[in-house]
């Protein structure tokens, strides 16, 4: 397997599919350090999506709380919202009990579609906290965003336990 930093300068030199696709099986857990160093020193906001992606990649074939926890990490350091947006929206694929304050604190964020990457990475967590936050969304004002409300149906419908049962039959029977 290739490292990482040959990986994306496959994808930024017209090898684009190829590399994807090679990234797209990126397994090894050692990898998370490289991906790790690259983003710590980099300002190249392409390298940046890169390593979100493959970062993703990783979490999905791994199911590593790990790169979640590291992918939350990045969002409050990330300066553009398409970046942070990026970070939560990787985490989406990595259900488990990763920590999810960074995903909440970003429920409070300028942006509307770093909020609903929030909600959306919010239903891939097991974490209590993160369940807890969604009923709190799904039970929240009635004038509330529908697609958040509906993103965070859709979180606790995925990892809920039993105690978001009456939130969301409440909800039901308001629709």
């Amino acid at each position: 397997m290739a490292t990482i930093v040959e990986l994306i300068d496959r994808m930024k030199n017209g090898d684009f599919h190829n590399a994807r696709a090679d990234a797209a099986r990126v397994a090894d857990l050692d990898k998370l350090e490289e991906i790790k160093s690259i983003l710590e020193s980099t300002k190249d906001r392409t390298e940046k999506l890169y390593c979100y992606w493959i970062l993703g990649d990783l979490g999905r074939n791994t199911k590593a709380p790990q790169v979640a926890d590291y992918l939350m990490e990045r969002v409050p350091r990330e300066k553009t919202a398409n970046m942070r947006k990026q970070a939560l929206s990787e985490a989406l694929f990595i259900e488990g009990p990763w920590h999810p304050d960074n995903a909440i604190a970003a429920l409070a964020d300028k942006n509307r579609d770093v909020r609903h990457a929030a909600i959306e990475a919010l239903g891939a967590c097991t974490d209590p906290k993160a369940e807890r936050t969604l009923i709190g969304i799904v039970e929240g004002d009635a004038d509330a965003d529908p697609a958040a409300v509906r993103a965070a149906a859709e979180g606790l419908a995925r990892n809920g336990t039993e105690k978001c049962a009456d939130s969301l039959v409440s909800l039901v029977r308001r629709l």
